[in-house]
């Protein structure tokens, strides 16, 4: 045969045969429905119901959808990395396009998926294409995916991906990453990526390129390659803000111009819209990855830009541990665009760096790495251990299983625990530490003293949650001739409550305080200071460029809070703004005080009271210390915001504007001074009351008001203001002698706000008397004890200063309250502008009758915020508005528990419930019951009309029975229990379980988030098609209030018809499974052991298990009963007609089963 012609022949048929075996789409047949768990999630357990669910995500781009992955998925089996040669069978065609972005919230609970190949030039490819939504829980491997831009093995573009591990082969051109391609607005957490990536422009371990967004807790274990703008993280940030928290490289590195360890380029070529916000916030980043580049290289950021009108970037507690090697414009961290438009604070440098050949930076010595530990900052340790976790390079505290910081978690329900001096060194050392920061809740167990040869330098915090459980912390020693001096130096946000810092001593530069210098918000109650406050130097002298210092018994400045049931004992000294409370705001803010008390004596230049400084409103203050300065004098505030309902017993001393409350002050209202003053200066700016009165501008409960009044002084010679300009209104001033200010007669006179010493308490002269008994804290609650307490409760929350002082206090009902049909209620927290954020316990009692009518809310809440409610009930009362509901109308981040609605009838025309009308974000709802009607439009439901949870925080709605009616007239968003709508985010979790209703009403719960237990939710038989609802006989019984846990009792007595009622056990609400700090690569979950065990046979279901006398029921997908029955033995089979999926119940276990 002719040479040519055969090898003619045997190229075509080696075309031919390779066209044969080109990969061919996943042929796998959709199936033709999912399983959907009551409330939406769509459960996959088979591959054709993975195709199932591409298929849809096709079709119904709109349609918001929710799936859990309950198997693991096989696309092709072999080894990816010979795929670039040797294609698979089955190549994958991702879901999800840009013209049709779905959204999805996909759960792989754990599984994997593995076998994908992509090669193709299109772009937006991955696993998905593109979508919006939250992809968490999965694992991808052994994969091969080649594309055009915006690339990743999990998708070309998502929102939000946790807890994803890849290990695969990533392709294309622009926009490529390990995890994904390109991010807008990304909130992610726990990626990791093993493999490689490749690509041209914006390449990135884990993300190619993203715009804006968060990433956290993230590894990059692959190789890197790409030519401008690559990274070990994420190739480039573009436009606007980004946050990047706790990110590590392993992988090499390579490419050409801007190459980083963690990023190539951060480009900011938009200002934020918050103007004070930074473009980025980065910190604990670490390299470990070799870096190979040309130009612009460096071992975190290759390049930082940014507009010239954007703060400088900062970056914090971040190192390089990998060789760093260029051409030109090669840095060991960073290189910066522009100067000074990037720093990093506490961040080192520990291997080579080479430029063009020559050595840039030196490699630290192995023996010394520790060394460098502590100007990391207090979130790392050394890697000591035998076996090293990060090659002998630091690593962050919880990353060593064996570091003991304190006992507790540092949550809210599980506090760390200080309990001894070791245990404060501890606090002082480690409380900075990012890991840390997570869980800021603290609680003193024992009183501690200090040990004075040591000086406690106070350290700045981001977050801090600190009871100190009545307990002092005595001889405390902080001086800092160079900063603060105080327990904390700065921190973003406070609380701090029962705790007593006795005999300290403290002297800062030109801020001191007893507990803190610097805080954005501020929460204190119950704290008392004792000892001495001093700022030894003269602002003027030392901070030429600050306009103000501060010094305080307890805070020197705030931005905004709540200063309340504070007692101050120390001397405070200072050159400007000296308070024996509160110092002064820095900038417009507002800060509140109310019930405290000063009895050091406060000695300051400018500036000087005893209660602040300067600024506050201040509300239920005494005076007893003695106050001196220069200008701007006042025994309770030089120059306040507001004084009402207050006192001064001191001795003033000063020049211009002293008086004795205030130096300067436009509103006055119900105060007194029965202390001298001494007037060194003009006494045409000398008062009794007020150096000099200001006009006040503005208005008071939406109405024009007088803004001194009620002011009562002792006679020394002086006028109630030295000036006091015409145009202010002063009503109901009086002057007394010594003696009349302690006659009885006279306390009556100046009304509600005082009553007469009897117990001499305060040396004869009038005290302070609040609305209620009690003072407000969690330890003594004002007691709202009749129908007129609780009316007038009503009234305070409305005026615009009193709110100051209840609206976020404790209070407790202590007898049942009857309105009558003359009563006009106004619910409490009447407004989102007016919210009521404190606590009220019921003590188990009702209120009834009440009948409110509004167009907006109505309830006997209207508003909460971030509130509590708890063993209260509302019965026989009527409730009309768009948004309705026995106990509050509307919720936000609130706390609702042991509450009921006997009786009560709800009518809504947007959002109405039982319990609570609309509930946003940060629900924990337990233990509450309806047996009232509830009518609406739509969102009516039992107890919640409308719960979202689409949040960040935790949440939860348990241990809750409807047993009145719903209504709806248009008969749509019509539910016995609640509709709940979104999913959890940023690591949040909700929780939703252990329901009954015994309405009838078709749905009981719409609920698609993942944590719902449909298996703990149950509704009564609707009829008699309904196979999944139970019947009254069943309800009724032990073994059904045992289903719904310890927190139902079997109804013994029937005094709820002998359906379960609430057992009074405190309910356990189960831990939060929230994502470590730590980040490990994904395994497969461990599946909890099932109480039987179902396996598939011919035309017929096998269970194995503890089933001997139990009740067993079989059902279709369609919800239909298959079979019912009893087992006879521990080993039962049941018969199917019929191929398909059935779900098999037993007991609290309901297990899905493929029959073919």
């Amino acid at each position: 045969m002719n040479k040519t012609l055969f090898f003619a022949i045997l190229v075509f048929i080696l075309s031919v045969g390779q066209s044969l075996g080109a990969p061919v789409p996943w042929p796998v047949k959709p199936a033709k429905t999912f399983f959907r768990a009551d409330g939406g999630i769509m459960e996959i357990s088979t591959p054709e119901e993975f195709a199932l669910m591409v298929e849809r995500l096709k079709t119904n781009p709109d349609e918001s959808q929710y799936y859990i992955l309950k198997t693991d998925i096989v696309i092709n089996k072999g080894d990816a990395k010979t795929w670039a040669k040797n294609p698979p069978k089955y190549e994958w065609i991702p879901a999800g396009l840009p013209a049709d972005t779905p959204y999805v919230n996909f759960d792989g609970n754990g599984h994997t998926i593995s076998g994908i190949y992509i090669n193709t030039e299109d772009s937006c490819q991955g696993l998905f294409g593109a979508i919006r939504g939250y992809v968490y829980n999965l694992n991808i491997v052994n994969s091969y995916i080649k594309g055009g831009n915006n690339v990743g093995a999990l998708a070309g573009s998502v929102w939000a991906p946790v807890n994803v591990y890849v290990d695969a082969i990533v392709e294309g051109n622009d926009n490529v990453g390990g995890i994904i391609g390109k991010a807008s607005q990304m909130v992610s957490n726990g990626l990791v990526f093993k493999g490689s990536v490749k690509g041209k422009n914006h390449v990135g371990g884990i993300v190619g390129a993203v715009n804006s967004g968060e990433m956290r807790n993230s590894d990059n274990y692959g190789s890197v390659y790409g030519e401008r703008n690559v990274g070990g993280i994420y190739g480039g940030l573009d436009k606007t803000e980004m946050k990047a928290i706790n990110l590590k490289n392993y992988g090499t590195i390579v490419g050409k111009v801007n190459v980083g360890g963690i990023a190539g380029v951060n480009s900011f070529n938009e200002k934020p819209e918050n103007k004070d916000a930074y473009p980025i916030r980065a910190g604990f980043l670490r390299n470990m990855g070799e870096v190979i580049g040309e130009d612009t290289v460096a071992g975190i950021f290759a390049k930082y830009s940014r507009p010239r009108n954007v703060y400088y970037i900062p970056m914090k507690y971040s190192y390089n541990a990998g060789r760093v090697r260029g051409v030109s414009s090669v840095q060991p961290l960073y290189e910066a665009l522009y100067k000074d438009s990037a720093s990093c604070y506490k961040c080192v440098n520990f291997k080579e760096v080479y430029e063009n050949g020559g050595l840039v930076a030196e490699k630290i010595r192995e023996s010394q790495i520790d060394l460098y530990v502590d100007s990391l900052g207090p979130s790392f340790i050394p890697d000591s251990g035998k076996v090293k976790i990060n090659d002998g390079f630091p690593i962050l505290l919880t990353e060593n299983k064996n570091f003991k910081y304190l006992a507790g978690k540092g949550t809210k329900e599980s506090p760390f625990l200080i309990s001894s001096l070791d245990d404060l060194i501890k606090f002082k050392k480690r409380s900075q530490a990012y890991t840390l920061q997570e869980a800021p809740y603290y609680r003193q167990t024992e009183d501690i003293e200090w040990d004075a040869s040591m000086n406690w330098i106070p350290d700045t915090l981001f977050e801090v949650d600190y009871d100190g459980g009545n307990h002092k912390i005595s001889n405390l020693y902080s001086h800092n001739e160079n900063g603060c001096g105080a327990f904390i130096d700065s921190v973003k946000t406070a609380v701090f409550k029962n705790l007593f810092l006795e005999n300290a001593d403290v002297m800062g530069a030109v801020y001191a305080a007893g507990l803190i210098c610097h805080v954005g918000n501020v929460e204190v109650s119950n704290l008392k200071v004792s000892g001495s406050v001093t700022a030894a130097y003269h602002y003027r002298e030392t901070l030429s460029w600050m306009s103000r210092a501060a010094t305080a018994g307890v805070v020197a400045t705030a931005i905004y809070g709540t200063i309340r049931n504070t007692v101050n004992m120390a001397d405070v000294s200072a050159s400007e703004n000296a308070g024996g409370i509160f110092g002064m705001r820095p900038r417009l803010g507002t800060v509140n005080l109310y019930n405290v008390v000063n009895k050091g004596n406060i000695t300051g230049r400018f500036y000087a009271g005893g209660i602040s400084a300067q600024d506050g409103n201040i509300l239920y203050a005494e005076n007893y210390g003695d106050v001196s300065g220069s200008s701007y004098v006042g025994g309770i505030s030089g120059l306040p915001a507001s004084v009402s309902k207050s006192f001064n017993r001191g001795k003033i001393t000063g020049y211009d504007y002293v008086g004795g409350i205030a130096g300067k002050a436009d509103i006055l209202h119900d105060v007194y001074n029965a202390g001298s003053i001494d007037n060194l200066g003009n006494p045409l700016k000398v008062g009794a009351i007020v150096g000099q009165g200001l006009r006040y501008y503005g208005k008071q409960n939406g109405i024009w008001s007088s803004n001194v009044a009620g002011v009562y002084y002792q006679k020394d010679g002086l006028a109630l203001a030295g000036h006091m300009p015409d145009s202010v209104n002063v009503v109901d001033s009086a002057s007394f002698t010594a003696t009349e200010f302690k006659d009885k007669a006279t306390a009556d006179k100046m009304g509600r706000t005082f009553r007469a010493d009897e117990e001499n308490v305060n040396d004869g002269y009038p005290i302070l008397a609040f609305d209620f008994k009690g003072n407000g804290s969690e330890a003594s609650p004002f007691l709202v004890e009749t129908k007129e307490d609780l009316m007038r409760l009503s009234d305070l929350l409305l005026d615009t200063l009193m709110r100051i002082v209840y609206a976020n206090s404790h209070f407790k009902l202590t007898s049942d309250i009857k309105f009558d049909s003359t009563d006009k209620w106004i619910p409490l927290g009447y407004s989102e502008r007016l919210p009521f954020g404190g606590s009220f316990d019921g003590g188990n009692h009702t209120v009834s009758g009440i009948v409110r009518r509004d167009s907006v809310h109505a309830g006997f809440f209207n508003y909460l915020y971030k509130a509590t409610v708890k063993n209260l009930g509302v019965k026989d009362s009527r409730f009309t508005a768009d948004h309705a509901a026995a106990i509050a109308a509307y919720a936000v981040s609130s706390t609702i528990s042991n509450c009921w609605n006997d009786n009560s009838y709800v009518y809504a025309n947007k959002y109405g419930g039982g319990i609570l009308g609309y509930v946003w974000t940060g629900a924990r709802i337990d233990r509450v019951y309806n047996t009232g009607t509830i009518e609406g439009r739509s969102n009516i439901a039992g107890i919640v009309g409308y719960l979202s949870l689409y949040q960040t925080t935790d949440s939860y709605l348990v241990n809750a029975y409807h047993r009145g009616t719903v209504k709806s007239s248009s008969n749509s968003s019509i539910y016995g229990i609640a509709y709940i709508n979104g999913s959890a985010m940023g690591g949040s979790n909700i929780l939703v379980k252990n329901l009954y209703t015994t309405d009838t009403t078709r749905y009981m719960i719409s609920c698609s988030a993942k944590s719902c237990d449909f298996n703990s939710m149950f509704h009564i038989k609707r009829n008699d098609e309904d196979s999944t609802g139970l019947s009254a006989e069943e309800m009724k019984t032990k073994e059904f209030a045992e289903r719904l846990g310890d927190a139902f009792a079997f109804d013994e007595k029937g005094v709820n018809g002998g359906f379960p009622i609430f057992s009074g056990k405190e309910s356990v609400i189960p831990g939060a499974n929230k994502d470590s700090a730590e980040v490990v690569i994904p395994v497969q979950q461990k599946k909890v052991p099932s109480a039987f065990v179902a396996t598939a046979g011919d035309k017929n279901i096998l269970l194995q298990g503890n089933l001997q006398g139990k009740k067993i029921a079989v059902f279709d997908v369609k919800g239909s009963k298959v079979w019912m029955g009893t087992a006879t033995a521990n080993t039962h089979s049941i018969p199917v007609s019929r191929a398909g999926v059935y779900l098999v119940r037993c007991g609290k276990q309901t297990v899905k089963i493929a029959v073919r």
